[in-house]
């Protein structure tokens, strides 16, 4: 690691690298936690705030994203997705298959309302 500084802070501050090209920074940050989440080996999963553990999906957001608009990371496996919560749409995924990413959009449909307030409670918005 960096300096101490947690993974979720060493991953956004390469998204700013990327410029204001949204789906850019999206990609980039994707791909960025899954290369540190190998490296860094499973311990990782403490950096950020887990949601949800179900079907052998983890449901999760970084702990500094409170200015985005809400939404929620899921892993599973060595896969990674990103869905927006309102409305629920993906906006990117890495090394996921297509039934995996409809079996995570389902679960992000079914408990959408309670990440968005799990949402509001972390952020305060």
């Amino acid at each position: 690691m960096n300096g101490g500084q947690s993974v979720d802070v060493q991953i956004h501050k390469c998204v700013a690298h990327a410029g204001h090209d949204r789906d850019a920074s999206v990609r980039l940050v994707s791909r960025a936690w899954h290369h540190l989440r190998r490296l860094a080996g499973r311990d990782m999963v403490s950096v950020v705030p887990t949601v949800l553990l179900a079907e052998g999906c983890r449901f999760f957001f970084f702990s500094n994203e409170g200015t985005e608009p809400p939404h929620i990371h899921v892993e599973q496996g060595d896969g990674y997705a990103k869905f927006w919560l309102e409305p629920v749409e993906l906006v990117d995924a890495v090394g996921m298959k297509t039934r995996e990413l409809g079996r995570a959009r389902l679960l992000v449909i079914q408990h959408r309302i309670d990440f968005r307030e799990k949402w509001r409670e972390y952020f305060g918005t």
